[in-house]
């Protein structure tokens, strides 16, 4: 059970709440268990890392980014 990790643990971890993480259970995103004679649920850590984890940032991929001062220099000036 290297994968699974104890809800509390989960939590902790991926620093989100219960009520997201049932969510994302009841949603089919991320897969639950119980062993026998164990009362604790287990979550998978690599479900929780797939649907907690944040799409990249555009700078992460090489984007520019433009203050709005310089697109008003380079637009041309319109008549008032």
């Amino acid at each position: 059970m290297a994968d699974w990790v104890k809800v509390d643990e989960a939590l902790r971890r991926f620093q989100i709440s219960r009520a997201t993480l049932y969510r994302l259970i009841s949603r089919g995103a991320v897969t639950r268990v119980r062993r026998a004679g164990d009362a604790h649920v287990y979550v998978s850590q690599s479900d929780l890392q797939r649907a907690t984890s944040l799409p990249p940032h555009p700078l992460d991929l090489g984007a520019r980014v433009v203050s709005a001062r310089q697109v008003r220099k380079s637009r041309p000036s319109s008549p008032r």
